[in-house]
């Protein structure tokens, strides 16, 4: 399991993610601030199956690494490196 916070409905928000993938209510509500994003000019238009892997695939592999002992940090010391590194993936700059 992998928690974006993502502001969404007017609040920041924790959205959960398993495996790269987003589904259910919490990615339906992404895919919508995405495309609001999008529309505003925030986020880069991409196709819509290529966003769970931006923003999580660093920090995705990073925990598969810890979990298995090749990397020693807890991925939550990272976490803003990741934060920055999907922001960077995704938005318009």
């Amino acid at each position: 399991m992998i928690l974006l916070l993502l502001p969404l409905g007017g609040a920041l928000r924790h959205v959960s993610c398993r495996v790269g993938l987003v589904g259910g209510a919490d990615g339906e509500a992404l895919l919508g601030w995405l495309k609001q994003g999008v529309k505003d000019g925030t986020i880069r238009a991409l196709p819509a199956e290529t966003y769970a892997s931006l923003l999580i695939g660093q920090a995705e592999n990073y925990c598969k690494a810890w979990l298995s002992g090749r990397v020693k940090g807890s991925p939550l010391d990272y976490a803003d490196t990741f934060t920055d590194a999907a922001w960077r993936s995704v938005g318009v700059y």
